[in-house]
């Protein structure tokens, strides 16, 4: 850390989304960031005339995909890991953005928050080419359908099953900790310079992985290009993280879940 100084900063009034104060104008070009990734995602929606995954990918199963076609998913994944992950992230940014601030006055060397954005987004572009991946596989089984959503009940319910039931573990608890307290979070894991900033971001990103990665598997579920629960899903797991900090949330959102998936299961014709 850089100094003690640092942690006299107070936290209400780095999460201001204002943008007349100095934390939101930093924002501003991540904003900018971001809402380019929903507009690139909202014309991949409307080039498909199936609204499928776009891309001028194949949207029937007989025609299965070929590697061409997984590199065309990766924009798409890509895509939606800036537009709903990023948000998530902008208080911690902002805390990290007031402590560069105060060593800087402090005549102290941090590092470039852009390195831990970077780092951040490199663990869900990870991310992204593993659901890429899983999207080429279950279309070539049959599994998705013409909307890449998936076309087996079953495996609908198993995705919310899982989603549920993740809510409950400590592994979840634990991530989603770290995500909730951003400053605790700094405190224990500064490093300095750019290379300590990339390594931070790439450890908030693991953090943000653990937490999050059950709830983008349910696009799987809800259609992986439908903009409504895109932007729905980004909501929760903001406010999960920042608004409404509290373990009851967390496991009522998974018996919701859960209860959804065991329902699919049990009642005909649900999906």
């Amino acid at each position: 850390m850089p100094a003690i100084g640092l942690l006299n900063i107070e936290y209400k009034r780095i999460d201001a989304l204002i943008f007349t104060t100095a934390a939101g104008r930093r924002r501003l070009p991540l904003m900018a960031v971001i809402a380019l990734a929903w507009l690139s995602l909202l014309l991949m929606f409307l080039y498909n005339p199936d609204h499928g995954p776009g891309h001028g990918m194949p949207a029937t199963h007989h025609m299965p995909l070929g590697g061409m076609d997984f590199l065309l998913m990766l924009p798409m994944w890509w895509g939606m890991a800036i537009a709903m992950m990023l948000p998530t992230a902008l208080p911690a940014l902002d805390v990290l953005e007031e402590l560069i601030d105060t060593a800087r006055r402090k005549s102290e060397t941090t590092g470039r928050s852009a390195l831990f954005i970077l780092g951040f987004v490199t663990v869900w572009f990870g991310f992204g080419v593993l659901a890429a991946a899983l999207q080429w596989a279950l279309h070539n089984q049959a599994l998705l359908t013409a909307v890449a959503s998936t076309a087996s009940a079953e495996l609908t319910a198993a995705l919310f099953i899982l989603a549920g039931l993740y809510q409950w573990t400590p592994l979840k608890e634990s991530c989603l900790s770290k995500c909730r307290s951003p400053m605790a979070f700094f405190m224990a894991h500064w490093e300095n310079g750019d290379r300590g900033f990339w390594n931070m971001g790439l450890r908030m990103g693991k953090y943000c992985l653990g937490c999050c990665w059950a709830m983008m598997l349910l696009m799987f579920a809800l259609g992986v290009m439908n903009l409504l629960w895109m932007g729905l899903l980004t909501l929760y797991m903001y406010a999960e993280k920042n608004w409404i900090q509290r373990r009851w949330f967390d496991r009522a959102c998974g018996l919701v879940l859960a209860g959804v998936g065991g329902l699919m299961l049990t009642v005909p014709h649900l999906k």
